[in-house]
């Protein structure tokens, strides 16, 4: 690698071109840990830098031919991991065909996918709740009391995603436990859920179980993320509850769809 990284100090800006088409395997590689001696970025980073620098003309040119390329920065802060998450989720939706390349491509003029994202309202825009959502609201907090006794602990408040094209039906803020704290289960109770957010459109007449559902999926969120073990097993369990209690929720179901008709 050190030999490769050399050589782009005495070839022109046409030939470092050529090398960085050759490496196009390599456009999204970070180093592994610091002084990762095996990562492909500094070579693609100099080579970049060697083409932008020294012949303008040949970068523009690259980035015609490319034009489907979008940085995907290494998250520095707990906010821009939050983003990028909801950013590449929002691009498997929309820009299935973009591909994610290094941060050294900002210098060829190529945006980030955390910037196409937020210019298309792909990020959650979120609101207080209006008065009938607030009772709607106060509807799927009481089925999830009733049906679940104390499963779970906290019900915290709700925000509103305003955009329909946010990714998400709904979302959940957390802060971690420092005390072991269990539900009536045998779960720990990893995080303490500080606010819920659902998408407007779930606050529909026919959308109860949708609604229903995607408050149950983050008040599981205090036992750990989407791929942890932990949350599909509770997300099995709230499923058993559910259907323990099917009468309750029809009747829960039956106040939501009351309250569309006056």
């Amino acid at each position: 690698m050190d030999v490769l990284i050399d050589i782009v100090d005495y070839i022109d800006a046409r030939t470092s071109c050529y090398l960085l088409e050759r490496l196009a395997k390599y456009w999204y590689d970070y180093p592994d840990k610091k002084g990762d001696v095996d990562s492909w970025y500094p070579l693609i980073r100099k080579l970049i830098r060697k083409i932008v620098f020294y012949d303008s003309d040949i970068g523009n040119n690259f980035l015609l031919m490319h034009p489907d390329l979008a940085v995907c920065e290494r998250p520095a802060t707990i906010l821009m991991r939050n983003q990028k998450k909801q950013a590449l989720a929002w691009k498997k939706l929309y820009l299935p065909n973009v591909r994610l390349v290094q941060d050294s491509f900002y210098f060829l003029g190529y945006n980030s996918i955390i910037d196409l994202c937020e210019k298309a309202g792909g990020f959650n825009i979120t609101r207080k709740p209006d008065i009938k959502e607030q009772k709607l609201l106060m509807i799927l907090e009481n089925s999830a009391r009733k049906i679940f006794f104390d499963f779970f602990t906290v019900f915290p408040n709700c925000m509103i995603i305003e955009n329909d094209s946010s990714v998400y039906n709904g979302t959940a803020d957390l802060i971690i436990n420092k005390k072991k704290i269990y539900n009536s289960n045998g779960y720990l109770l990893r995080y303490t859920l500080t606010q819920i957010a659902i998408k407007k459109s779930s606050f529909s007449k026919e959308k109860f179980t949708e609604a229903f559902s995607t408050y149950c999926h983050e008040l599981c969120h205090c036992f750990g993320g989407d791929a942890s073990a932990v949350f599909s097993h509770a997300l099995t369990d709230v499923i058993n509850h559910i259907m323990k209690n099917i009468e309750s929720l029809q009747y829960f179901q039956n106040l939501w769809m009351e309250h569309f008709d006056y």
